[in-house]
């Protein structure tokens, strides 16, 4: 059996795995300026989710006391709980800001909308609605009760839509990097790996992780 401070190495291993591979898929990002190509949208992606789920599965932890991060309320106290709680949303609203408004440049790129009416009809029905439809049905934990589901998942869903009804505000103005519309083959190969992910995800979350010590 792993020693006290072997147990919280790998208790915390993944999360702090998730942040550095999240930084740095959001560095090479906005250095290289990728916009809508097809290493554009793995690094953004990259970013967005590895950094969402350190966020957010930290989170659930704090408030719910579920998963890896669930030690961590009795192992900061009560006054930093609510000081991490509060920094870790402000991390994640400012992460969903980033993340919408350089969806929006994608939207803009791709369906190459040419007035506020049609960017915001592409941009909502286009990726708010998907996004939406993915936090409803993404595959959780087991021991997630109702009620942490309800609120969690309702607070993304907040997010989700204030800060895209923030971005569909005016359109996004264009850079000096123009995007090209995504061909169907690489829409379809994205699809392809969405639906992939999702499948894989749910095996393993209902079929569990057994660890067996000889």
């Amino acid at each position: 059996m792993p020693s006290p401070g072997g147990e919280l190495f790998i208790r915390y291993a993944g999360l702090g795995v998730n942040t550095v591979v999240g930084l740095l898929a959001l560095v090479f990002y906005r250095r290289r300026h990728a916009g809508l190509t097809p290493f554009g949208l793995l690094s953004f992606w990259v970013a967005t989710t590895q950094l969402g789920h350190a966020l957010g599965y930290t989170l659930q932890g704090l408030l719910f006391f579920h998963g890896d991060a669930g030690g961590l309320p009795l192992l900061i106290g009560r006054v930093w709980r609510v000081v991490a709680v509060v920094v870790l949303l402000a991390l994640f609203l400012l992460l969903a800001r980033w993340s919408l408004s350089t969806a929006a440049g994608f939207v803009r790129d791709h369906f190459q909308p040419t007035s506020l009416v049609e960017f915001r009809g592409a941009f909502l029905l286009g990726f708010t609605l998907p996004m939406a439809l993915l936090v409803l049905l993404a595959p959780g934990f087991p021991e997630r009760d109702l009620a942490s589901i309800l609120i969690f998942d309702g607070g993304v869903l907040a997010v989700l839509t204030g800060v895209s009804l923030w971005t569909v505000r005016r359109l996004p103005a264009e850079t000096e990097r123009k995007g090209r519309p995504l061909a169907g083959w690489e829409a379809l190969a994205w699809t392809a790996g969405a639906l992939a992910t999702f499948a894989l995800c749910s095996v393993w979350l209902t079929r569990g992780v057994t660890v067996t010590f000889r």
